[in-house]
């Protein structure tokens, strides 16, 4: 045979010609299919069943064909195993390979068919929404939210509404596709959701204004709160009482607790100024709290207390370490020496009577104290109590005539100093400013809670928590984490006095070029919280501006101290302060 033999280009073949044991031979189609089928280089014909029992009475042609029971069956049988149908149970719709080792037909999973009848089934939701032009729109949404189509499409040859009469019996609008498939249901009534232009109630809403967003906008935010600087006095509820009182030269004791980061910590910003005009007005019943922990060089970053001008502390002499963030005290701090002789410093005035060491015990810490440089006190042991590593307290007696000085001393052992808190019989406010430089909210949050709460108590009563946050937390905290974070430290706070009133207080936005998100974030979290937990909110954004550069270092309102980080207290800590005491003594 030669090529001049061969007929005319076919489109269809009879036989062809191949190689079989070294020697030419001729085939059928039929016998070269099969043998590709059997193979496995080709795929191994489907079995369309009408049902799982069907399916059961044939036997696969070899390991990996596929076969695929229809959706109407709604049955459900024993999975194949190696050992026959006697595993879980499965549905009968759902595609299938035969096992060969098992002779059995295998459920691989639920036919493609079933998630396209899933999407059918899918009932769209309709909305209204009001164009630029001042017409009507509408949108219908699967159950995802994604936008299947608008009465933008509605001229469209693929897109038709009609209306039906229900057996409600109101008229309702069907959209249909062009095979007379009904899309949507738009309710009740007579009015198809066509562009007939905005109804009369829709003008009346938007008054003067183009749109009913423009008139909503200069009232509420985008999550519907209104705007002003404060939301929720109504929860300063012990707050309003307590004031009154005091107002009223009635007996009465007003404590106030404020925890935070440095914006807080510098007595020298807002809260030694708030803390200085509510006790200058309503009086005052000691010190707050004067944290030791934190014994930095500079008066203005020394924890100490919130009333600079009346108690000071002097860095602490001799060998001590500092454990901060993460001490489970008030303050968050916690002073710690084990070389006798060390020793630290505090001063006030006349009127305390009352003094109580707060610290966390040791096996064998023992310290001394006297007062104006006199004699010694004997040795006190500073023991480990229960629960294990909470904070303690003991009184210290002896105190002279008139203004004092108190000196504590390490005499041996490991010594842990929280801090002090002085008070006296009398009506009056009384500080605690627990902030600590620095820190966020997942510090504050991840200290145990159980210790935490024994330190807090310590403190004596408090009628009012500020927490203040923000700064920190934008590049260190997420959203979800910051409000869970809050929503903790507000909940042990309220442990301990349930009837305590909480002020939230979010940073404004600061001159940071790397921030992560923006602080507008964290206002809204924090918004939130004041709302689900019962709190007083104060936003200090629309008092310093509408951004940073309104009150940046440099601007016309420089606000901001160098750092782009905190306000300068002569300035931006002072609207932070006229904030809250209008706030707090004037809504």
């Amino acid at each position: 045979m030669s090529s001049t033999d061969l007929q005319p280009l076919v489109s269809l073949l009879d036989t062809v010609l191949g190689n079989r044991a070294g020697s030419t031979a001729r085939t059928t189609i039929a016998n070269l299919a099969l043998q590709l089928a059997g193979s496995g280089l080709l795929p191994a014909e489907m079995i369309y069943p009408a049902s799982w029992a069907a399916l059961l009475t044939i036997a696969g042609t070899r390991n990996g064909q596929g076969a695929e029971v229809i959706e109407s069956d709604a049955g459900t049988h024993l999975a194949a195993t190696s050992t026959g149908y006697n595993g879980a149970s499965v549905p009968n719709a759902g595609r299938y390979t035969w096992n060969s080792a098992w002779s059995r037909w295998v459920r691989i999973g639920s036919s493609g068919l079933a998630s396209v009848l899933a999407a059918l089934e899918t009932v769209p939701t309709s909305e209204e929404y009001e164009t630029t032009d001042d017409t009507i729109k509408w949108a219908f949404s699967d159950g995802l939210g994604r936008i299947l189509f608008s009465s933008a499409d509605f001229d469209k040859p693929a897109l038709t509404s009609e209306i039906y009469e229900s057996t409600d019996p109101e008229n309702s609008v069907v959209f249909i596709d062009e095979a007379g498939r009904v899309l949507a249901k738009v309710g009740g009534g007579d009015e198809a959701p066509a562009d007939t232009g905005p109804s009369e109630e829709m003008i009346a809403a938007r008054g003067s204004k183009t749109t009913l967003g423009a008139r909503l906008d200069v009232s509420i935010d985008a999550a519907g709160w209104p705007i002003d600087y404060f939301w929720g006095s109504w929860y300063l509820r012990e707050t309003r009482m307590r004031l009154r009182c005091l107002k009223r030269a009635e007996a009465m004791k007003f404590g106030v607790a404020i925890l935070g980061d440095s914006w807080s910590h510098n007595a020298t910003r807002w809260s030694g100024p708030v803390a200085e005009a509510l006790t200058a007005e309503y009086g005052s019943y000691g010190s707050g709290w004067i944290g030791f922990g934190y014994p930095n060089t500079s008066t203005q970053l020394r924890n100490g207390s919130v009333l600079t001008g009346l108690y000071s502390t002097t860095v602490p002499s001799g060998a001590w370490t500092s454990t901060y963030y993460t001490a489970d005290t008030a303050d968050a701090a916690l002073l710690t020496s084990s070389s006798a002789g060390a020793n630290l410093q505090v001063s006030g005035p006349a009127a305390d009577t009352t003094f109580l060491l707060h610290y966390v015990g040791t096996a064998d810490g023992v310290v001394r104290y006297r007062w104006n440089g006199g004699a010694w006190s004997a040795n006190l042991a500073l023991p480990d109590g229960s629960p294990a590593g909470a904070v303690r307290t003991v009184a210290l007696t002896g105190k002279p005539a008139g203004a004092w000085t108190l000196q504590i001393e390490v005499v041996s052992g490991t010594v842990n100093l929280c801090g002090l808190t002085c008070s006296r019989d009398a009506s009056g406010i009384l500080v605690h400013k627990l902030a600590a430089t620095g820190s966020h909210s997942g510090q504050w949050a991840a200290l145990d809670a159980t210790k935490w709460q024994a330190a807090y108590a310590a403190l004596g009563q408090v009628n009012l928590g500020i927490l203040m946050y923000g700064t920190n937390d934008q590049r260190s905290v997420f959203i979800p984490d910051f409000k869970a974070n809050i929503s903790t430290l507000i909940d042990r706070m309220r442990a301990v006095t349930p009837s305590t009133d909480i002020l939230l207080v979010p940073a404004c936005e600061n001159g940071r070029t790397d921030n992560p998100r923006p602080m507008s974030q964290y206002i809204a979290a924090m918004h939130e919280v004041a709302s689900t937990k019962k709190c007083a909110f104060l936003n200090l954004q629309p008092l310093f501006g509408e951004a940073y550069t309104d009150y940046a270092p440099g601007s016309a309102r420089p606000w901001f101290f160098s750092d782009t980080i905190h306000p300068d207290p002569p300035t931006g800590g002072r609207v932070i302060a006229d904030a809250i005491l209008r706030l707090l003594t004037q809504h």
